[in-house]
């Protein structure tokens, strides 16, 4: 029932409203992708807005012609910007552009709707790859995290100068590459004690994935992409739910 009532209020809101989330970790572009392609095959359409200097565009077997800042400079369109990964996905690199947008305006995201409402119109999700570049009211920010130090490490990074600079003290992670749910969910629960702890933070645990291009392991594929598709149903329940009608959301 919870199933179906989810389902039908992402239908309601996806008609006129562009929802915005952002992935960031060490092998955040292939998770971006990955995540991205699992939420287009839920029926959205879906924009991963590229902070980083191609790797989303490599990630998907493309190169990065342009940037959002030359489309915002009117020196190409946006079609030309746009890479498109399959149906219903596409990668618009746009490290200077958003850069730009989060320095001229306290709304990047209005500002980018203002400048370009073709975006708006033809994706309902944005994805950014990276960190947000500015407060963004009710916009998951993903942290992807492996078992290894420099991962939690760098995790634990993000979360305290998010803390600071946004005042943000919730978070979502997923825990990829490791072997087992409970390898990942204590993984988590290490970074979520610490950062409760130290940040009052709270962490939500969107899922695991195990590592990918397992060559010995020839079901690890399909656990893989069968893992992106339960993590990108939970992350829909928390984009496409009014926040009034969430429990335990801040």
């Amino acid at each position: 029932m919870r199933k179906d009532q989810a389902h039908g209020l992402r239908k309601l809101f996806a008609r006129s409203t562009c929802r915005v989330a952002a992935v960031q970790g060490q092998q955040g572009s292939p998770v971006a992708c990955e995540l991205a392609s699992a939420i287009a095959a839920m029926g959205h359409r879906v924009c991963v807005l590229d902070r980083t200097v191609g790797t989303a565009a490599r990630a998907i077997g493309r190169r990065a012609r342009y940037d959002l800042v030359q489309v915002l400079d009117r020196h190409c369109a946006l079609d030309d910007a746009l890479l498109v990964a399959r149906d219903n996905v596409a990668v618009l690199p746009a490290a200077r552009g958003l850069e730009r947008l989060a320095t001229e305006s306290i709304d990047w995201q209005g500002a980018l709707q203002r400048a370009l409402p073709a975006l708006a119109h033809g994706f309902d999700v944005w994805l950014v790859n990276g960190l947000l570049p500015g407060h963004t009211a009710d916009a998951p920010m993903v942290l992807a995290i492996d078992a290894s130090a420099p991962a939690v490490t760098n995790a634990y990074g993000h979360i305290k100068a998010l803390a600071r600079a946004q005042g943000r003290h919730r978070f979502a992670i997923i825990v990829e590459a490791v072997a087992s749910a409970a390898a990942a969910e204590r993984v988590f629960d290490c970074v979520a004690d610490t950062a409760h702890r130290f940040l009052a933070a709270e962490l939500d645990f969107l899922g695991w994935a195990p590592a990918a291009h397992v060559r010995r392991d020839q079901d690890a594929q399909p656990q893989r992409r069968e893992a992106f598709v339960r993590i990108a149903d939970r992350l829909m329940d928390a984009l496409f739910t009014p926040p009034l009608l969430r429990t335990g959301s801040c």
